[in-house]
C-alpha cells in the first residue's frame, strides 16, 4: 500500500515520544495516577524483556503513527480550531504503544484489545476516530474494515462526522484518493453503527467502541471480538467511570490486573487515569491531572472549580453532585465512591 504519513519532521523522528513519556511519569516529570505509571513501567520492563517473550518496539512504525496526526488532521472544535492535532503526550503514549509493539514472528501488531480510560473532555474520542482512521488508511490487509459503534444514533453520526470532517479538511487530502468509506487502495471501509442497530456479516480489522459505560449489556462487544479478522485484530474500547458491574467496570477491572501485574495477557493494551488513594480533588488542585491529561488544554481547569464550586455551596444537591462530579471528572467508580468521606453521611457539614 502507498504511503504518504512518513514522519517528516525531526520533532516526531528525533526522539522516542513512548519512551520519552514513559520515562517522565515514572520519574515524577509528569503526574499521573496509579494505573497510568503502572502502564509506563510495563513499556519500560517490556522492553527490556519483552523480546524473551516473542515482542519488540518499532520505533520507527510509532513515530510514523504519531507524525499522521498533525500532518493529516486539523482540529475541529474549540480554541484551536483548524489547528494540526498535534498529541499530547498522554495521547502520543496511547497511539506510539498501539501501533509500534510488534510480534517478532509475524511483524503484525502485538495488542489486539485496548482500553483507554480518561474522565470526560479530555479527547479521547477524538483521539481514537483519528486513530481508526490512520488504520484504514495504513492497514496491512488489503480490505481494511474499521467499525464504530455509540450507544445512541445521534451519537454514531457524530463520530461518521468527525471521520468525514476528518478527510475533508485534511491538508493532504490532494495527494490521497479516499473518502471515509475507503482505504488507499479503494477497497477498506469506515463505518459507524449506534448500539441497538445488527451488525451483521462483518469482519471488522478494527471496532472501535465510544463510552462503553453507557451500555448495558457485554453481548455487542463479546460479537465483535469474536467477529474481528485474524490477521491483525485491535478491539479499541473507550469508557469512563460509572456504576460498578457494568460492561465499562469489568474492562477497567482487567485492565487494573493486567497493568499490576496480577494477570498475563500480552495482548491487552490499557490506559486508565484516576487518582491515588487518599487524593482529595476538593482542596488541592495539584491531582486532577491525574484522572485529566489533557488538563490546560482540552480540559479547562475552570470548569473543574465550577463543578466543585456547585458541589461545596450546596447550588445542586451535594450527594448526587458529589457523584456526577467524582465519576464524570476524577475517575471514581462506584464501589470507590462508598468509602469517600464525601459521599458518606457527614458530607453536609463538609467545607461550610
Amino acid at each position: 500500500m502507498n504511503n504518504h504519513f512518513e514522519a517528516s519532521s525531526d520533532k516526531y523522528g528525533a526522539i522516542d515520544h513512548v519512551g520519552a513519556y514513559a520515562s517522565a511519569v515514572l520519574n515524577g516529570g509528569i503526574v499521573a495516577g496509579p494505573h497510568v505509571r503502572n502502564a509506563c513501567l510495563r513499556h519500560i520492563n517490556d522492553l527490556a524483556f519483552g523480546e524473551a517473550r516473542g515482542w519488540y518496539f518499532d520505533v520507527a512504525e510509532a513515530q510514523r503513527a504519531i507524525a499522521f496526526f498533525p500532518q493529516w488532521y486539523r482540529l475541529r472544535t474549540g480554541l484551536n480550531r483548524g489547528e494540526p492535532f498535534t498529541l499530547l503526550p498522554w495521547q502520543a503514549f496511547v497511539v506510539g504503544s498501539l501501533c509500534g509493539w510488534k510480534n517478532s514472528a509475524t511483524g503484525h501488531r502485538r495488542f489486539n484489545k485496548a482500553y483507554i480510560e480518561t474522565s470526560t473532555g479530555n479527547g479521547c474520542s477524538t483521539l481514537v476516530t483519528v486513530l481508526g482512521l490512520y488504520l484504514l488508511l495504513t492497514e496491512k490487509s488489503p480490505t481494511p474494515e474499521i467499525y464504530s459503534v455509540a450507544h445512541t444514533q445521534e451519537a454514531a453520526k457524530e463520530k461518521h462526522f468527525e471521520a468525514v470532517y476528518a478527510v475533508n479538511n485534511s491538508p493532504l487530502t490532494a495527494s490521497i484518493t479516499c473518502s471515509v468509506n475507503r482505504g488507499l487502495d479503494g477497497n477498506g471501509v469506515f463505518r459507524s453503527f449506534s448500539y441497538g442497530e445488527p451488525l451483521r456479516r462483518i469482519k471488522p480489522t478494527t471496532a472501535i467502541i465510544y463510552h462503553c459505560e453507557l451500555f448495558n449489556r457485554a453481548n455487542l462487544l463479546t460479537k465483535l471480538r469474536k467477529n474481528l479478522n485474524q490477521t491483525q485484530p485491535l478491539l479499541l474500547v473507550t469508557g469512563r467511570a460509572g456504576k460498578a458491574g457494568s460492561v465499562a467496570h469489568q474492562w477497567h477491572c482487567l485492565a487494573k490486573a493486567v497493568l499490576a501485574s496480577e494477570q498475563s495477557d500480552d495482548g491487552y493494551f490499557a490506559f486508565v487515569c484516576s487518582l491515588d488513594e487518599g487524593d482529595d480533588p476538593i482542596n488541592d488542585e495539584s491531582c486532577w491531572e491525574k484522572a485529566n491529561p489533557s488538563l490546560g488544554h482540552t480540559m479547562v481547569p475552570e470548569y473543574l472549580r465550577r463543578s466543585i464550586d456547585n458541589w461545596r455551596y450546596g447550588l445542586i444537591d451535594r450527594k448526587v453532585w458529589w457523584r456526577f462530579i467524582a465519576q464524570r471528572n476524577f475517575g471514581r467508580w462506584d464501589d470507590e465512591l462508598l468509602n469517600s468521606p464525601l459521599y458518606s453521611p457527614p458530607y453536609k457539614l463538609l467545607n461550610r
